[in-house]
């Protein structure tokens, strides 16, 4: 009985080996015929980025096998082609922000800034902020902050000096963004082709561990397309349209007071003064008395006591 265990122990042994071995040669089959040349996915390897280490002598080598030197075409995912980064236009247009700044007095604050407000929408423009305030002296001031396009910024700029009635300083600044603006442009086109390169080794990829670095990869340079793209068009607004700064305020007033002539308020008012003063003397009369019967008055009697006993002294003698 132990004999016959001990064989069928044997005998289960053996087969599970042998699926073991099954299992293991069907999979590395698969793997190694799973992709289109039949090398497996092993022979894939993703292309160094640009800028990195060993990208340039991958382009030479990519550019060699399809010439058809070195032997068949490269089996490593072959990187993006270019048309794409061909194609994109690149502006070298000169790239200004314009900025001005207008300091006046005004006659009247609040139609000054609507008019302001009028005339950046006349040319095309928005107001990007508006803001009056009042002093304790009743005269008004304000900021107002227009947009308008930059073909337009002379004519805004002059006209705004029209509604003042005299322009304490006025300024305008230029910044040249142009070397920027074209850097970010081929930035975002590498930035794309490196996007269409990992798309491509994406439709390659066969394992999961492969899609997923892919994947990571793949997030990462469409985050810094975002971010190129966000930086781009925010130069844009800037150098498309121009900022006018406007501060405005209207003439102190000096007003005079102007009192009507109440001789019977005065006479009260009088009359009443003349009471407090003699409840102020009432008071220090008061007060004196109040000093001497608690100070003098004993200084007083000490002196007669001691008069007293002077002449006292004397009699006896």
């Amino acid at each position: 009985m132990k004999k016959s265990s001990r064989i069928l122990m044997i005998i289960v042994i053996i087969i599970a080996v042998v699926i073991v071995l099954a299992m293991i040669a069907t999979v590395l089959g698969f793997y190694k015929y799973s992709t289109p040349d039949g090398k497996g996915l092993g022979s894939y390897v993703i292309a160094p980025q640009m800028g990195q280490p060993g990208y340039d002598i991958a382009i030479e080598e990519v550019e060699m096998k399809r010439a058809g030197i070195g032997g068949e075409m490269a089996t490593a995912i072959p990187p993006f082609d270019g048309l794409l980064a061909d194609e994109e236009f690149i502006d070298t247009e000169q790239r200004i922000i314009k900025n001005g700044n207008i300091t006046a007095k005004v006659d009247n604050a609040e139609e000054t800034a609507k008019n302001i407000s009028e005339l950046a929408t006349r040319y095309e423009g928005f107001v990007q902020s508006s803001n009056i305030y009042e002093s304790e002296t009743g005269a008004k001031s304000g900021t107002v902050i227009i947009r308008v396009p930059v073909a337009s910024f002379e004519a805004a700029f002059a006209e705004i000096k029209t509604f003042a009635t005299q322009v304490v300083s006025e300024s305008v600044s230029g910044q040249d963004v142009t070397e920027e603006y074209v850097d970010l442009q081929s930035r975002l086109k590498n930035k794309r082709a490196e996007e269409a390169q990992y798309l491509d080794i994406l439709k390659q990829a066969y394992t999961v561990e492969d899609i997923l670095m892919v994947t990571e990869r793949l997030s990462w340079v469409r985050q810094e397309i975002e971010r190129l793209e966000g930086r781009l068009n925010y130069l844009e607004n800037l150098t498309d349209m121009s900022t006018i700064t406007t501060f405005i305020s209207e003439e102190e007033k000096i007003q005079i007071p102007v009192e009507k002539w109440r001789p019977i308020e005065t006479i009260r008012t009088s009359f009443r003064a003349m009471i407090l003063g003699l409840q102020s003397l009432a008071d220090l009369g008061i007060w004196l008395i109040m000093f001497a019967a608690l100070i003098v008055l004993p200084i007083i009697i000490v002196v007669l006591i001691i008069i007293w006993l002077v002449k006292k002294i004397r009699k006896k003698k």
